[in-house]
């Protein structure tokens, strides 16, 4: 009896191994399960519906599933993080905003280090625009800035989270057009702040383009001004700020695709082989351009120093507007 049972448990223990054997898998043979697809920001607003067009041409690159998974908060950090943290095998990517590598890391202290990830290719920039209800008073954003300068303290320009990205855009307009302005905090991503102007809780909004397009579309916003020197394809009917002599326009959002840091490299050869495809294809810039992007193809070398730039940019701009950072 003893004998038999020393037989069976030897006998299950070499199933196990061999059972662990046929599933394991190596980097040669990347990818030989799904992928998971992070996105830092919920469903809606501007970065979903890209990081969703960009999952979907990945899958047919990489011959394999890839589940889309909306992991909002924190200003992207939240998702980042969860990217940053899984295991370094290419079987969690994501979708990276900038400030979650270049802006937040100045601000707080984040369960992240930005030299934690590995940067697979980079996609596309966008500006920001600042809109108002289609009823607004204001025909132009001269008109705008003029009312503003009679009132002040009294607009109230609602951002996508307090310290964000959009906050500091505001923050900058208010400091470069001489306007006192409350830059009012929502969730969500860009979606609430969204609601908030259409509702009309807000006088106006800053955002992206892919934000508010529905709403434009629909006769409910219009958009006043885009944050940068020359006029913008997506929003033709935009005032530059660059010709009002505003400078805002030097950080536009910038978005690519990212991993774990120490990815092995033939994992990471063929991720970056796969999403160059993508970004690089007609059918996917097309749509960049659709959703008020402009396609920006970077390998990782090239994102990494646009990371790396834009961080100097972001550090220069907290001090310039007085935005609260880890240093005080």
């Amino acid at each position: 009896m003893k004998i038999h049972s020393v037989v069976a448990s030897a006998a299950a223990s070499l199933t196990l191994v061999v059972a662990a054997g046929c599933t394991s898998s190596s980097p040669e043979d990347y990818p030989d399960d799904d992928v998971t697809f992070i996105i830092p920001a919920a469903p809606g607003g501007s970065t979903d519906p890209v990081g969703r067009a960009f999952a979907r041409q990945l899958e047919a690159e990489l011959g394999t599933s890839v589940v889309v998974k909306n992991r909002d908060g924190g200003g992207t950090t939240v998702g980042t993080n969860e990217v940053l943290q899984a295991e370094p095998d290419g079987y969690t990517i994501g979708m990276f905003i900038d400030s979650a590598l270049a802006l937040n890391p100045l601000q707080q202290d984040l369960p992240y280090e930005p030299d934690e990830a590995e940067l697979i290719f980079g996609l596309a920039e966008q500006p920001a625009n600042l809109a108002v209800p289609a009823d607004a008073p204001w025909k132009s954003f001269a008109d705008f800035i003029s009312d503003a300068k009679k009132r002040p303290g009294e607009f109230q320009i609602a951002n996508s989270g307090a310290q964000s990205v959009t906050d500091l855009e505001i923050r900058k307009l208010a400091k470069d057009a001489g306007i006192d302005v409350q830059s009012v905090p929502f969730g969500g991503g860009g979606s609430d702040a969204l609601k908030a102007l259409v509702g009309g809780q807000v006088d106006a909004a800053v955002g992206r383009v892919g934000t508010f397009a529905g709403d434009v579309e629909a006769n409910n916003l219009r958009i006043l001004a885009t944050f940068r020197d020359k006029p913008f394809h997506a929003a033709p009917d935009a005032t530059p700020t660059g010709e009002l002599g505003l400078e805002i326009g030097n950080t536009p959002e910038y978005v690519g695709i990212g991993a774990p840091r120490e990815l092995p490299p033939e994992v990471k050869k063929r991720l970056v082989e796969a999403a160059r495809e993508v970004a690089e294809s007609k059918q996917f810039q097309d749509f960049l351009r659709e959703r008020g992007m402009e396609p920006s193809p970077q390998g990782p070398e090239e994102y990494q120093e646009t990371i790396n730039q834009t961080r100097e940019e972001y550090s220069g701009l907290l001090k310039e507007t007085g935005m609260p950072t880890k240093q005080g």
